[in-house]
């Protein structure tokens, strides 16, 4: 006979009910939520594209000084992984210097674009941004363990973040898209986002001790001798040329002959205004079209691993950090 309490673990661990909690959470600090965040990608198995999709895409609107002047976003797509108490998710922190490490140079967590509006994210605005990122635990490779049976396997943190990976793409161009048709309409309207993957999971975060050797492990009893406990981490992730081919095909959506002349008009705006000109909207616009390593390295390469607990207090930092930015940005207004 079937345990009739079966359905209950099946059901906890098919994620669901951490979804449903998380998209509670975000509501509550203020974020409309959508589920099932769906993007178009070439299956392996059969090579045809198909729907694939991230638990949930969260996003918080604050207007400008008059809000017919535009608005800032600030959009979370959020992954959920449910674990078993005895799952513990074991990170490698990046062992290069920061001002070595290619990781630690890619770019903010949050990402800020500004550069389809007439107005800029101030320098506060962005300062705020890198002590966000460079107050977290930056790792460049994670794997999970179970304490009863002892297996090692790194598929479910893999196959997260690259559901999340593959999603940023058309987030991104959607929101160029946004702005640009909202310039072409109104040259005086600007559109500012922010956005951030984020893997939230109840396993039990760990980052290894710095210095770890393989006899540290072997001479272990714990756990917690060998790495720390954290409630956030930060997790790179390169690309290769599947997600460049990727790329490229959710960048044509850019339709850039149709944007080009707005592109150059938005382009002489901001250098009047003191934009760099590696900054520009035209040139960030040619490389995401292009695939190029930097551009792509910098929007897709990023991921907050958050653990449920912890997850309402990210938010709250994340929410303060994005309306301090739109207060600056309305000042400038006036």
């Amino acid at each position: 006979m079937t345990n009739s309490c079966e359905w209950k673990s099946k059901l906890i661990s098919s994620s669901l009910p951490l979804e449903y909690e998380c998209a509670q959470i975000l509501v509550s600090k203020g974020f409309s939520i959508n589920a099932d965040y769906k993007y178009a990608r070439i299956d392996s198995n059969d090579s045809n594209e198909k729907d694939f999709s991230v638990d949930l895409d969260a996003v918080l609107v604050y207007d400008l000084h008059k809000s017919d002047q535009g608005s800032t976003h600030l959009e979370l797509l959020v992954e959920c992984k449910q674990k078993k108490l005895d799952s513990k998710w074991l990170f490698l922190p990046d062992p290069n210097p920061m001002h070595m490490s290619e990781i630690s140079t890619r770019g903010d967590i949050i990402h800020s674009v500004d550069e389809f509006s007439r107005y800029f994210f101030s320098h506060s605005s962005k300062n705020k941004l890198s002590d966000f990122f460079e107050k977290r635990q930056i790792c460049y490779k994670g794997t999970e363990i179970n304490l009863t049976n002892g297996n090692v396997f790194d598929s479910e943190i893999k196959h997260g973040i690259s559901q999340l990976q593959y999603a940023l793409p058309r987030l991104l161009i959607q929101n160029i898209v946004h702005c640009l048709k909202g310039f072409v309409i109104n040259k005086s309207y600007s559109y500012l986002f922010m956005y951030c993957p984020i893997l939230v999971t109840t396993a039990d975060l760990y980052v290894a001790k710095d210095n770890l050797k393989t006899i540290d492990v072997e001479n272990a009893d714990t756990l917690g001798q060998i790495a720390d406990q954290v409630p956030c981490l930060i997790v790179s992730s390169d690309i290769g040329p599947d997600f460049e081919t990727h790329c490229i095909r959710e960048s044509e959506k850019l339709a850039i002959q149709r944007f080009t002349p707005s592109l150059k008009e938005l382009e002489k705006i901001r250098e009047e205004n003191g934009g760099y000109e590696y900054r520009s909207p035209l040139l960030i616009t040619r490389g995401l079209l292009n695939a190029d390593t930097f551009r792509l390295q910098e929007y897709f390469t990023q991921f907050i691993v958050c653990s449920k607990d912890y997850f309402p207090l990210l938010l709250d930092e994340m929410k303060e950090i994005s309306k301090n930015a739109t207060v600056e940005i309305s000042n400038k207004m006036k």
